[in-house]
Formats: structure tokens, sequence, C-alpha cells
């Protein structure tokens, strides 16, 4: 579970302990006190913009017990430079040009001792999340950039599945409903990625008719928005290692 909102951390942590979290940053906005605020939360990492990356701040999450990764990296020479310095899991929108497999992570690359652990290892969580993760499944959906598949849809976790890659990142918002329904969906409107307009909290009887790839393509024309749930069962069927971000939901 990633998120930019210390609150939504705080409820996963509540509603799901067993599940890792981990804390994303707006670009150039981070903290002085980042290491304790990973503490507090209880999060396994942290994920910044690849522009704020350097050797030292991945040096310092990992001396500190946090793993760290970075969005949205789209080029092949960036990527390798951030595994060179040590980085743990790399975001991109490339999953058609990038083979899943481009990169070999930091710990993966050490030698064993007689103990058969890492050498110069840190004494680091667990990290599940394979060096390549697919961003919102198969890139942005930009008009000024095309992606193979509309933005966090099931026509793009297919697209995650055709490329071999075997982790996706993807946004979950929840409905108004008196029962919740958790879909997937980026903005805080609608007008970007559908056919509709205005807020996208809304019911999700008004949010299941609209079309989430017509923005994309006239291919994608009838793609619908996504639940969570669905989007999970396709995941699990492929075992593709799920990232949830919780967009922020001040209102509710």
């Amino acid at each position: 579970m990633l998120s930019f909102s210390e609150p939504a951390l705080r409820g996963a942590r509540e509603a799901a302990p067993e599940l890792q979290r981990v804390l994303n940053v707006e670009t150039g906005r981070l903290p002085r006190n980042w290491i304790d605020r990973l503490h507090s939360l209880e999060c396994v990492a942290i994920d910044l913009d690849h522009t704020d990356i350097s050797p030292e701040i991945i040096k310092t999450a990992h001396e500190g017990g946090f793993r760290i990764m970075c969005y949205t990296v789209n080029d092949l020479d960036r990527m390798r430079q951030l595994f060179s310095w040590g980085i743990d899991s790399v975001v991109t929108d490339m999953i058609h040009e990038i083979a899943p497999d481009a990169c070999l992570r930091w710990d993966k690359k050490a030698g064993t001792g007689s103990d058969g652990r890492a050498q110069d290892a840190y004494d680091l969580p667990p990290w599940h999340c394979p060096e390549l993760v697919a961003h919102r499944f198969s890139g942005k959906t930009d008009p000024r950039e095309f992606r193979i598949a509309p933005e966090n849809t099931l026509a793009g976790a297919r697209e995650t599945v055709r490329y071999g890659y075997r982790a996706a990142e993807y946004d979950v918002n929840i409905t108004t409903d008196p029962v919740p329904v958790p879909f997937a969906m980026h903005d805080e409107t609608l007008q970007r990625t559908t056919d509709g307009s205005g807020p996208s909290a809304r019911p999700w009887s008004e949010l299941a008719s609209l079309h989430a790839g017509i923005r994309h393509s006239q291919k994608y024309a009838d793609e619908p928005i996504p639940t969570d749930l669905e989007l999970a069962a396709y995941l699990a069927q492929h075992r593709i290692q799920r990232l949830v971000e919780i967009k922020p939901m001040p209102d509710l």
C-alpha cells in the first residue's frame, strides 16, 4: 500500500497491518525528518520522484533500515544509474520498450558470505517487489504521448502481463456509496481519462457507466472503469505483485 497521504497510511496500518506500507513524497518535498516519519508510520519504504534521488539519499534510507523506490523513470540509462546507486525498485511507463529484467537490484548483485547473507548488506525488511514496476499498468494516459493501453484499466493490466512485468502500480479511490466501492482512478476529476466530467467521488452506479479508455484511443473507447476487486482477482491469477496507491480523500 502506497500513499502521499499520511492519514491514509495510518488507516491502512489499522485496517491491514500485515501489508507493507510505502510513503510517497511529492517532487522536491522530501522533509528533513523523513526517516522519523517512516518510523512513525511503520512504513518499510519511501517512494520519491527519481529527480530527487541521489546516492546519499539511498544510503541514508538503507542505513535507517528502509527500502527506497522511485517514480517515474522512462529512460534505460537513468534506470541503470539508479540501480548502480542501490535503488530497490523503479516505476516506469515504458513497459513496451524496457524489459522487466533490464536491471538487477543491488542486493542481488552482492556476493554472499559464509553465513549466506549478502556481503555489506543492510538490515532491511524483506522486499518482494521486483526491480521494475509497471506504472498504472501500461503508462500514463497522455494525449501528447501514446501509451499502449489506457491507465488504471483491465486492458492495461493485460498489457502488464503480456510484456512480462511481475509488478504493477495503480491508483485506488473510493465511491461515495454507504458501503464504498474501491475503484481504479488517479484523478479527483473524471475528464482526463473518461467520458465523464466533474469530481470522481460519486456513487458507483454513476461511475460504472463511464468509459475509461475513450481519451486514450478509439480502440479502447468502451473500456470500463475497473473496481479494485476486479483488478486484484486478475493480478492474483497471473501472480502479479500489486502496489496499490491510496489516493488522498480529504472529505472522507
